[in-house]
């Protein structure tokens, strides 16, 4: 998004920009009368809200002041967020950008820090992952087109160490199991809940845990996975189609296992593109319809969290593929995008070295 002075001048350059997407974006409104009324309102706005401009960016004697037109600014930042072809691009690409372009270096936030008063001192797993970390944050990025495929850095044992946890991951999250998750890990140990089981199982929350409904009005509950492609199945371009993780039986006071992603969010588009086996006609485009997701992270550490989070969500976008083309006949659906945001994207710096030794920057025996 371009940078503005007012939101005056940011509302008009979102208008503008819904008012003229791009060829390929644009799909046929069911109701044709109530999109030419808005469209003729959202054109009334535009003309009076740019004679608005044009006349304050002029002085008393009719000269140009230093205010820009507005018209000038619209959507010159147009495909800002950063466009990878693999997750393996993405990921090497995010963990160099935050290796060498941190907004923040934070120091450990230890026990020590805190008041005598205060309770989180009673627990000391309670500051394991609250060490000192390198940061960027509000950050984004796509990948076009995903595939299920291992994610490879410069660092070979580091390669194996991904894909085998990430393997034995996908297994324990599809069978919900938030015990037997801990013996991936020593980690899951120390961040546990005090009856033993884990919060972060994403398969657990997909699948298993049945709490989208609402029992005061319908003895229906369903899955999130379940909500999610009900919403597709009626309407394909349903903007209902999203999926909680992070919820709020998770704000309990001395939670150390926060779910790191908030939700994410399927839809699905109609796309135009060049049809290249009949380049002899006049317009030679076809219209398809492509599935995409989007991921919002509260928080994600990037040798931990990324890579295994990556794999196993572009494996749940092909599979909304897959179940949609047979119970919905959706048989031409085709992957889209994979879109990222997260509002902190950073390494703890103890584990500096496996980020070097990802990029090829260094390697270190004594910490894989």
């Amino acid at each position: 998004m371009a940078a503005t002075g007012n939101d005056t001048e940011l509302y008009q350059i979102v208008l503008g920009d819904v008012y003229n997407p791009p060829a390929d974006k644009v799909s046929e409104d069911l109701d044709s009368t109530h999109n030419d009324t808005s469209r003729a309102l959202i054109t009334s706005t535009l003309k009076t809200m740019q004679s608005i401009a044009i006349a304050s960016s002029l002085g008393e004697d009719g000269s140009d002041s230093k205010m820009v037109p507005i018209e000038k600014t619209v959507c010159k930042e147009k495909g800002f967020l950063t466009n990878y072809k693999s997750v393996s691009e993405a990921y090497l690409g995010i963990l160099q950008d935050v290796y060498e372009n941190p907004d923040y270096i934070h120091d450990s936030f230890t026990a020590q820090d805190c008041d005598d008063s205060d309770y989180v001192k009673s627990d000391p797993n309670w500051f394991f992952n609250k060490s000192a970390k390198q940061e960027k944050v509000n950050y984004s990025f796509v990948i076009s087109k995903p595939k299920i495929e291992p994610i490879t850095t410069l660092c070979k044992k580091r390669n194996e160490i991904i894909y085998d946890y990430s393997d034995k991951e996908t297994v324990i999250f599809d069978n919900g199991d938030l015990v037997n998750i801990k013996t991936l890990s020593k980690v899951w140990e120390r961040i546990a809940n005090p009856d033993g089981t884990i919060n972060a199982n994403y398969g657990y929350m997909v699948y298993h845990l049945k709490d989208a409904g609402n029992q005061k009005f319908s003895e229906t509950m369903l899955s999130q996975w379940e909500w999610a492609k009900d919403r597709l199945k009626r309407l394909y371009r349903t903007n209902q189609a999203y999926i909680h993780f992070n919820r709020p039986k998770d704000q309990w006071l001395l939670n150390k296992d926060q779910p790191c992603c908030m939700n994410i969010q399927f839809q699905i588009r109609d796309v135009v593109c060049k049809d290249v086996t009949h380049t002899h006609l006049e317009n030679p485009s076809k219209t398809h319809k492509q599935i995409s997701m989007y991921v919002n992270m509260r928080s994600n550490d990037l040798v931990y969290g990324v890579p295994y989070n990556m794999m196993y969500f572009v494996k749940l976008l092909h599979r909304m593929r897959d179940e949609l083309a047979v119970e919905a006949g959706y048989t031409d659906l085709e992957i889209g995008n994979y879109y990222y945001h997260a509002v902190s994207l950073h390494f703890y710096l103890k584990h500096k070295d496996k980020v070097e030794s990802m990029l090829g920057k260094g390697f270190s025996l004594t910490n894989l």
